[in-house]
């Protein structure tokens, strides 16, 4: 539902595909961290990939965009502080900073582990900051960061 409506007036359809492909119009639950995530990825005999839900803000720090222009990706980082604080920035904290990549997963929606030539803005409606679950395949990349290939997202209100 909340996919059509957004489609209202919208003629690419390339974009409309998408927007119904991956658009949830409900909250996914038991969403987990990207720390645990990676932790669970990186054990000793771990699969390969992961079926996770997670939920974070479209987010890179200060300095870095979170998008990839042009593409269906983007990079979510964690937002629950130490204390549980909802507005914690990993960027930012001394502690969490020493070890960005526990914090943060690059974000991908399209075919084959690549993303869609859609600008995930658009797909999504989505801006900086924006709170968002979403649902994928985790792996690591050859760094080490976590990599969700996408198959499911809501945009938190």
């Amino acid at each position: 539902m909340l996919g059509a409506t957004l489609l209202a007036g919208c003629g690419d359809s390339e974009l409309s595909a998408l927007r119904d492909r991956f658009l949830l119009s409900e909250e996914p639950v038991d969403s987990v961290v990207v720390s645990r995530v990676r932790s669970r990825l990186q054990q000793e005999n771990a699969p390969t990939s992961i079926d996770v839900v997670l939920t974070g803000r479209v987010y890179a720090g200060k300095e870095s965009e979170p998008w990839s222009s042009g593409r269906c990706a983007f990079i979510l980082t964690d937002f629950t502080g130490h204390s549980g604080d909802s507005e914690h920035d990993p960027y930012e904290c001394p502690f969490c900073s020493e070890s960005i990549e526990d914090y943060r997963a690059f974000i991908r929606f399209g075919d084959d582990g690549e993303a869609a030539n859609v600008d995930a803005r658009e797909v999504f409606a989505i801006t900086e900051r924006q709170k968002v679950t979403l649902k994928g395949t985790a792996s690591l990349d050859d760094h080490g960061d976590v990599v969700v290939d996408g198959v499911g997202l809501f945009v938190n209100p």
